[in-house]
């Protein structure tokens, strides 16, 4: 970062440039999370609040920390904002505009609650690893529970209250303290839920597999694939046009054995050799669950459970 700034400053460009520096999430190990608890996919502090650093020489106040509450959906009309782009009228945003306090315009924007849920893989159940931040208080609901898909939720949901400004840490469950509060954070997680789930109902994405969009395909198994009983099955794809198409695999064993393609309500296959990675096959344009998978000879099927590579597949339309 020191000599991305350096360079930004020696060219002339810092103050025509704005640079805005943030992680993802918290760390996936055991790792420093300044005294928050809990790492990534956990809805603690530790998972979820990550540090946030915005550059803009002339522009933003230097030095300037700001405490209010913060997430990436804000970046989007921020950014439209600093960049004088306009905003189409029909365009509904879920975040707000950091650039009054960025540029000092303003102290503190209107108070409002941020919603997370972490559920990857999974259909999302209600109360399931959520949380509501305020300015002072997280609402957390069954924590720790991502990836669980065997969670049986209680009739009372198991809620956690956490008072941010006094215990950051989160260890302190207030819960009982400050009923009210409980009330209508949860009143406000119910809401959001249940608008997130009216406007598709949790139905995954489809991933458009299309060479005038992008040639040729790539499909990481891990972070793109369907999951089922806790392992990609898979992906949901729209097959734009019919055609031959080569298709690689990333093979978990040297073993020769059989390349499957499950498309559309039909499975085929090629033998591949122990060097081999590679099959052409004709694919039908359509919608739906696109299944490929490597079987060495005489071995089950394997299914890729972990964040690796394996099992990823490109696909290159070849006529």
């Amino acid at each position: 970062m020191g000599k991305l700034l350096s360079h930004l400053d020696r060219s002339g460009l810092a103050e025509s440039t704005l640079v805005i520096f943030l992680g993802d999430n918290g760390p996936q190990q055991k790792r420093y999370t300044a005294g928050l608890r809990g790492r990534k996919s956990w809805i603690y502090e530790g998972g979820i609040r990550v540090p946030c650093l915005a550059y803009w020489p002339g522009h933003f106040r230097e030095g300037e920390k700001i405490d209010q509450i913060a997430a990436h959906i804000d970046l989007l009309p921020t950014l439209l904002t600093l960049t004088n782009t306009p905003r189409p009228e029909a365009l509904k945003l879920d975040g707000v505009d950091l650039s009054p306090l960025l540029t000092g315009s303003q102290q503190k924007l209107p108070e409002r609650s941020l919603f997370f849920q972490v559920h990857r893989g999974l259909m999302p159940q209600r109360y399931q690893n959520f949380a509501v931040v305020t300015e002072r208080f997280k609402l957390a609901g069954y924590p720790g529970t991502f990836g669980n898909e065997n969670l049986r939720l209680q009739a009372v949901p198991v809620l956690e209250l956490y008072d941010l400004s006094n215990d950051p840490g989160e260890q302190e469950n207030v819960l009982h303290a400050h009923p009210e509060t409980v009330k209508d954070l949860l009143s406000q997680y119910e809401a959001w839920f249940s608008e997130m789930k009216a406007a598709r109902n949790f139905e995954p994405g489809l991933i458009v597999i299309d060479q005038m969009k992008e040639h040729p395909s790539v499909l990481c198994r891990y972070q793109d694939g369907t999951f089922q009983r806790g392992v990609s099955e898979g992906w949901m794809v729209k097959i734009v046009r019919a055609g031959l198409y080569q298709i690689k695999i990333k093979r978990q064993t040297e073993k020769p054995g059989k390349l499957f393609v499950n498309w559309q309500g039909r499975t085929v296959h090629e033998y591949l050799a122990a060097e081999e990675s590679t099959a052409e096959f004709e694919l039908k344009a359509g919608t739906g669950l696109l299944d490929i998978c490597f079987q060495a000879e005489g071995e089950d099927r394997i299914y890729p459970g972990d964040n690796s590579t394996r099992g990823d597949v490109v696909l290159t339309q070849m006529k």
